[in-house]
């Protein structure tokens, strides 16, 4: 039991982090054709705080996409991470975002997407991916449990979360907090 308090702690602390903290730091953008890494950090060292990446799944034609790794260095800037990343794909015209497809989706991810879920789901369209990956949907994998295919948790990470309200990237763009790069 006191272990899961302390888990529950930890995440609502990582769920306070926002636009506020940043601080010195500042939010970059590298764009590239098959994906998209946002991080957070400073012009010598952009992940020094850490960083999300995305890519699209083929199998929405590109509608859809899916986290494909986040590495955080600090604790508490995970979900600000995701929250970027899901107005991002919004900005690009996707649908939303949905958790990894790529690899099998950690716990910490998974208590991101819970959060969303019981917390915030009124900030998103919450849609089943099969609806946008019709007959060839990918199955989702949980790091704790990859044989997973039933329950409340493989359910949730069968979804895509788009965002309604668009105002961090604009709100970091404002105050010149926003880094953007174009690979090719």
């Amino acid at each position: 039991m006191k272990l899961i308090m302390e888990n529950f702690k930890q995440f609502l602390d990582e769920a306070a982090k926002s636009l506020a903290d940043l601080g010195e730091y500042k939010v970059f953008i590298e764009s590239e054709d098959a994906f998209e890494t946002i991080s957070i950090g400073t012009d010598e060292n952009e992940n020094a705080v850490g960083y999300i990446q995305m890519e699209p799944l083929e199998c929405s034609n590109d509608k859809v996409w899916a986290v494909s790794q986040v590495v955080t260095f600090t604790t508490g800037w995970g979900p600000l991470l995701y929250d970027l990343a899901m107005e991002r794909a919004v900005m690009r015209g996707r649908q939303g975002l949905t958790s990894d497809k790529f690899h099998a989706t950690s716990n910490a991810a998974l208590n991101v997407w819970k959060f969303y879920r019981d917390n915030r789901s009124d900030e998103f369209d919450i849609v089943d991916l099969k609806d946008l990956c019709p007959g060839k949907t990918p199955t989702p994998r949980l790091a704790s449990n990859p044989h997973l295919r039933k329950g409340d948790d493989y359910e949730l990470l069968t979804k895509v979360f788009k965002i309604k309200r668009k105002h961090l990237l604009t709100s970091l763009n404002n105050s010149k907090k926003l880094v953007m790069r174009r690979q090719k």
